[in-house]
């Protein structure tokens, strides 16, 4: 399986050797000195089960828990059975609003409108090349900053500016990947001694956290000062406001949402909606 492997990306080699050649589902092995061995599959019914019916047969392991503990905290992506849980409540009540919905849908028009296409039909005038990736990428992630925070770093713009929140959430991924090839002992010490892969994704977390914890503190002391007419306004509404507003968890007890919490949910978040693929088809079919 290595060698081609590594002449291919790697998302795309397992892709491939899960759909074409096995079906649905295959398990990679990697070298016998990395830990570089996964299962792919594309099977509705296994997501179903491993994700919703039978969650807690999956618990993440220490050591999974461990190399994403620095980037991803105790949310959603990296949480125990019983945590997951709660804030899988939580959020599907949250995302699943009306209030959301339309945020999102307003949200999601306005940037085609302004920034998308404007940007699409400015390369096309100019017969430019850009990465298309890094646009759809800058969409996404403007869009989901808005609906998490209320904030639009205006990444997608003609000038390509540097938004150094992004570019930190793109430099902890491919951290993470690499912990992932190899053993735990040589990133740990790359961590200890702040060098290397570990030295990126330090720095990295660092912005991220300078980022979302200034945004938490925003919202905290707008909150203290709301008046009842802004609980009318949804373009007022956002992610990261409801979960301050929401005080029960998911057995009904009333609880009071610290920053950590807070921080920990709204980057699972942030990451997930930065590379949301579904939402790049659509936007490309709109553009077209």
């Amino acid at each position: 399986m290595l060698p081609g492997l590594l002449k291919c990306r790697l998302m795309e080699e397992s892709t491939d050797y899960a759909l074409m050649r096995l079906g649905d589902t295959a398990e990679f092995k990697g070298p016998c000195f990395s830990n570089f061995n996964f299962i792919t599959t594309s099977n509705p019914m296994n997501m179903n089960h491993i994700l919703c019916k039978r969650f807690e047969n999956y618990d993440k392991s220490l050591e999974f828990r461990e190399i994403f503990f620095d980037a991803l905290g105790d949310g959603i992506f990296n949480a125990a059975a019983d945590s997951w849980k709660g804030q899988r409540k939580i959020l599907m009540a949250l995302m699943h609003s009306s209030k959301f919905v339309r945020r999102a849908v307003k949200n999601i028009s306005q940037k085609l409108d302004q920034s998308l296409i404007p940007l699409l039909e400015h390369f096309s005038k100019v017969d430019a090349e850009f990465d298309l990736q890094d646009v759809f990428q800058r969409f996404t992630y403007d869009n989901t900053c808005t609906l998490v925070f209320g904030v639009d770093p205006n990444s997608l713009s003609i000038d390509f500016p540097h938004v150094a929140s992004k570019e930190a959430f793109t430099e902890a991924e491919e951290v993470l990947l690499y912990r992932h090839m190899v053993p735990m002992s040589l990133w740990k010490l790359q961590k200890w001694l702040r060098i290397g892969e570990e030295k990126k994704m330090i720095k990295a977390i660092e912005t991220v956290d300078d980022f979302v914890y200034k945004c938490i503190s925003s919202k905290r002391e707008r909150l203290k000062n709301k008046s009842q007419a802004d609980d009318k306004k949804d373009e007022e509404f956002d992610l990261s406001t409801a979960l301050m507003d929401d005080k029960e968890d998911e057995g009904g007890a009333v609880i009071g949402k610290s920053d950590k919490f807070l921080r920990d949910v709204v980057i699972s978040v942030l990451g997930a909606g930065k590379d949301t693929n579904g939402l790049k088809v659509k936007v490309k079919k709109r553009a077209a």
